[in-house]
């Protein structure tokens, strides 16, 4: 049957290639580059983000925790875009001008992609978690 059609049941590859689907972060840093101290927990100002993303994809809420106290700050995004996310953990990290910022660590999504603003905004290091190592990301 499917022999008679077009493609003769051929698949398309739409991940082959290097910007293929939501393409690529531009210069990530992988979370294996980032030093051993941050996996201990052993100090304050290392930092998770992510977004909990709402329903339609009509908003967000940018989610920042502390991977030692578990403090936790949130903020609303009405756009899951990097520059709507990117303002908003900027203004957030800056209303907790006290607490220590040294690592941020986020996920693979692209509403991430302007870390280098971050980076040099904040004056924090940034790093990606491995794609498909949940495991990783959770320590």
């Amino acid at each position: 049957m499917f022999t008679h059609l077009r493609h003769r049941g051929k698949k398309y590859n739409y991940k082959s290639g290097k910007k293929s689907g939501r393409g690529c972060i531009p210069n990530r840093v992988d979370i294996v580059k980032r030093t051993k101290i941050v996996e201990k927990k052993s100090r304050y100002g290392d930092w998770k983000d992510d977004t909990i993303v709402g329903r339609e994809h009509r908003g967000a809420i940018v989610c920042l925790v502390d991977r030692k106290s578990k403090f936790t700050l949130l903020g609303l995004v009405l756009r899951v875009t990097a520059e709507h996310v990117t303002q908003c953990i900027e203004k957030l990290f800056n209303s907790i001008a006290g607490l220590p910022k040294r690592t941020t660590t986020f996920d693979k999504g692209k509403e991430f992609s302007n870390h280098q603003q971050l980076s040099k905004n904040l004056k924090i290091e940034c790093y990606f978690a491995t794609p498909y190592h949940s495991w990783a990301w959770s320590q």
